[in-house]
């Protein structure tokens, strides 16, 4: 919780600035209806961070690694 008056809560994530404004509301009304705030006004604040991974390519897997070696062996045997 960020603050007391209205009460604030800081919601971290990546794609903040995506959200919907109905998925807003949504949030609204599930704190209200849980830290029990009726007739309250409640104010979300999204913060979000670079994401680490970014620019970065992906590793294959164990099951791409095996697969691109049996195309490889099938292409040498067969086309070579």
């Amino acid at each position: 919780q960020g603050g007391t008056n209205p009460p604030t809560i800081v919601i971290h994530g990546t794609q903040c600035d995506q959200l919907p404004e109905s998925y807003n509301r949504y949030l609204e009304n599930g704190f209200r209806q849980k830290l029990d705030l009726q007739g309250c006004q409640i104010r979300l604040i999204y913060r979000q961070g670079e994401n680490p991974f970014a620019g970065r390519k992906a590793k294959p897997t164990d099951r791409q690694l095996k697969r691109a070696r049996r195309e490889r062996r099938f292409r040498r045997k067969h086309y070579s």
